[in-house]
């Protein structure tokens, strides 16, 4: 859901910023069919530079799975791996998450009313070619009918609707040879194309403008090639009052008359306004630099027998993200990281895992109650010997201790009075590792851990188990 709502955004972004670029600086030229292709491809361009990923610039990240701990070096084996599934747990509602669903639901309630209206003007021009006899006049099928608008045409069909009043010959030959240049011209793919980026984009006003600004153009694009000054402006306005549309047609009447008949009289644009078309080159690069360009990800090696050193990498700069229990000031310092310093991955992947003395940066968290800690390094390579580190954090919620379970145990003892961690605590992984040796020593035999989250109620129940010979 997030991906189609951040495409659809970027989407619309490109889609506002083409036709304010229309508006600025072709939208009054006669140049009707460059219009034609700048409206139309600002369309159609504005849906493909959000979905194109080009990668131009190199960043290069460690490869390393989720923050992983041994809850004891050498008495259990027991691993516990924190995945992002089990972050995603820990909040009992996900408020994002139902907005997200909510926003989306919207979206796509919009895109159905919109292609019913879509699917409802084809069937409706469909049920009008069945209904009414077809006649071929000069090439063109005509239909004539008793409703709906007067003048339109679609595809390879001209609609003309007989109880629109009288009109004499002339003007029933210009009407002809204007709906006839839109199917010469193509102008009802335009529709078709612009119809479904509006379904898809239903919600952004732009592409109702672009929609508009083509169908306009369209008019403006044939009235010119007409070139009957005063009879064809007079048709004009005799036509005007129709009021029925239909979404994918062209039609001879349209709302702004003035314009319309205004540019039947102007003179044509001057040839080196075409210049202007060449501004839509710089604004179509920045637009995919902004959404198309990506970083190449390059995955680093983690070999124990392979270290970062070996390049000479310098440590450019530390950045810490999603941390609030510490500062980042504290976190360089723990890591060791020192801007200017011989990067070392082999140090770095030391701290990710755990150590008996604590050194690891587990500790910080995990012996606070953060038992949903994770930590993710990656390196941004700069230059030829540099490179900048980035630590995104996702620290979770303090987690309290429930129950304690001992399983292979004599039952005569109360075993949770003899450990240091309580029913009730904070989770403490330190504590809880030394209540596992205090049990093998008691006993000799190895004894495993095994944690079991409740995360919708930020708890833990642990179970240890006492190996049999």
């Amino acid at each position: 859901m997030k991906i189609l709502l951040t495409y659809l955004l970027e989407v619309s972004i490109c889609q506002i910023v083409l036709y304010l670029l229309y508006k600025l600086l072709s939208s009054n030229l006669t140049f009707f069919s460059l219009n034609r292709i700048f409206l139309l491809g600002s369309v159609i361009v504005s849906l493909i530079i959000p979905a194109v990923q080009i990668q131009l610039y190199e960043t290069q990240s460690i490869s390393s799975e989720p923050f992983i701990f041994s809850w004891l070096a050498n008495k259990s084996n027991y691993v516990v791996e924190v995945t992002q599934s089990t972050i995603q747990q820990t909040g009992s509602v996900n408020w994002f998450q139902l907005l997200l669903f909510f926003v989306t639901s919207i979206y796509f309630v919009g895109l159905i009313f919109f292609s019913y209206r879509l699917i409802g003007g084809i069937l409706r021009l469909k049920r009008i070619v069945k209904e009414n006899p077809v006649e071929i006049i000069n090439g063109y099928k005509v239909i004539k009918f008793n409703s709906g608008p007067a003048f339109y045409s679609f595809l390879g069909y001209i609609f003309i609707n007989k109880d629109t009043g009288q009109l004499n010959p002339k003007e029933l030959e210009l009407v002809s040879r204007h709906e006839q240049l839109h199917i010469d011209l193509g102008h009802s793919y335009d529709l078709l194309i612009l119809e479904l980026a509006r379904i898809i984009c239903w919600f952004n006003p732009a592409i109702h403008w672009l929609k508009n600004a083509a169908v306009e153009n369209h008019e403006y694009e044939v009235d010119k090639l007409i070139n009957e000054d005063e009879v064809y402006s007079n048709l004009i306005l005799k036509l005007s009052m129709n009021k029925d549309e239909l979404i994918i047609t062209n039609q001879f009447s349209m709302k702004n008359m003035k314009k319309r008949i205004n540019l039947i009289y102007q003179s044509n644009t001057k040839a080196m306004k075409k210049l202007y078309y060449l501004s839509i080159i710089p604004i179509v690069g920045v637009l995919l630099a902004f959404f198309s360009f990506t970083e190449k990800d390059v995955v680093a090696q983690s070999n124990s027998d392979k270290n970062s050193n070996e390049n000479g990498l310098i440590i450019e700069n530390v950045e810490w993200v999603g941390n609030s229990v510490y500062s980042d000031d504290y976190l360089t310092g723990f890591m060791k990281l020192k801007k200017g310093d011989i990067y070392d991955q082999s140090e770095i992947q030391n701290l990710f895992s755990y150590q008996a003395d604590g050194s690891d940066i587990g500790s910080l968290y995990m012996d606070k109650g953060y038992l949903f800690f994770l930590i993710d390094l990656s390196e941004e390579k700069i230059d030829k010997d540099k490179v900048n580190l980035r630590f995104t954090m996702h620290e979770g919620e303090i987690v309290h201790v429930d129950k304690f379970e001992f399983i292979g145990f004599p039952e005569e003892i109360d075993y949770a009075a003899i450990i240091p961690l309580k029913s009730g605590d904070v989770f403490n992984r330190r504590l809880l590792i030394e209540s596992q040796k205090i049990l093998a020593e008691r006993f000799g035999n190895e004894i495993s851990i095994q944690p079991i989250p409740i995360v919708e109620e930020k708890k833990v129940n642990i179970t240890f188990e006492l190996a049999q010979n």
